[in-house]
């Protein structure tokens, strides 16, 4: 059951993303919410993490951040933040917040599981294209 529910989890995440790049956030918000709750409800400790990783990246894809890092809050330490945090930095970046994002990537590169150098390069990467593209070398 529980790889069932992941897996419906991740779907809904991803149907999210797509109605928010579409244009439609509410719908997207809405989607999010209701599967967060789902997860919250039928997804056992285990596996409740990884779940949670799947939603707080996609409302990180749908500019909702604040509500992203709100529920990577709540991700334990078994299931890698890394994916929520490069997404939510990059999208600060793309909305030429370039401190915010600056922030996002330090959180990155503190989190004490990251390992993985390459995430982190393309994640400061990014955020310097998007500077210098806004003029803010």
């Amino acid at each position: 059951m529980r790889k069932k529910a992941l897996t419906q989890v991740s779907f809904q995440a991803k149907a999210a993303v797509i109605f928010a790049h579409a244009g439609n956030t509410e719908q997207a918000t809405g989607i999010l919410n209701t599967t967060e709750s789902f997860a919250r409800k039928k997804i056992d400790a285990g596996g409740l993490g990884v779940a949670l990783r799947h939603i707080a990246k996609a409302f990180a894809e749908t500019e909702q951040l604040a509500q992203a890092l709100n529920i990577l809050s709540d991700v334990s330490d078994n299931s890698n933040p890394t994916p929520v945090l490069i997404a939510a930095a990059t999208k600060q970046a793309l909305a030429d917040d370039a401190a915010a994002a600056l922030a996002a990537a330090n959180a990155v590169a503190a989190a004490r599981k990251i390992d993985d150098n390459r995430l982190r390069a393309h994640t400061l990467w990014t955020i310097a294209a998007e500077q210098i593209r806004a003029g803010d070398d």
